[in-house]
């Protein structure tokens, strides 16, 4: 290979490990915690737990609408917010779930549905 040629590749391999070092920090920390921030609207944690509004840097229940729009609601009857997380806050919300037709858990049992 000419001497010329090794220079740029060297170049090109200095390049790329200064990018590197500079992208490779952000990329591990998306990694870890698994999203950016402000995406838990997005997430699967949102679609089926209710986990859709960020607050300190966690995916969070922040309402009612978190939870009605969520699986949970549809199948277990966690439709009500509370605190961060949603639970089952009425008969009402035991009644409309999935729960109560195919198992007969139709009431409020703790934080859930049950008999």
């Amino acid at each position: 290979m000419a001497k010329w040629s090794q220079g740029r590749i060297s170049a090109r391999r200095a390049t790329a490990r200064r990018a590197w070092r500079v992208l490779a920090p952000g990329w591990l920390v998306f990694a870890a915690c698994g999203r950016l921030r402000g995406d838990c609207d997005q997430s699967e944690d949102c679609r089926e737990r209710g986990l859709c509004t960020e607050q300190q840097g966690k995916c969070v229940a922040a309402s009612d609408d978190d939870c009605k729009q969520a699986k949970i609601c549809r199948t277990d009857g966690r439709c009500t917010w509370h605190r961060d997380h949603c639970l089952a806050g009425s008969d009402a919300d035991c009644q409309r779930s999935k729960r109560c037709l195919t198992f007969g858990e139709c009431r409020v049992e703790g934080r859930g549905c049950g008999k």
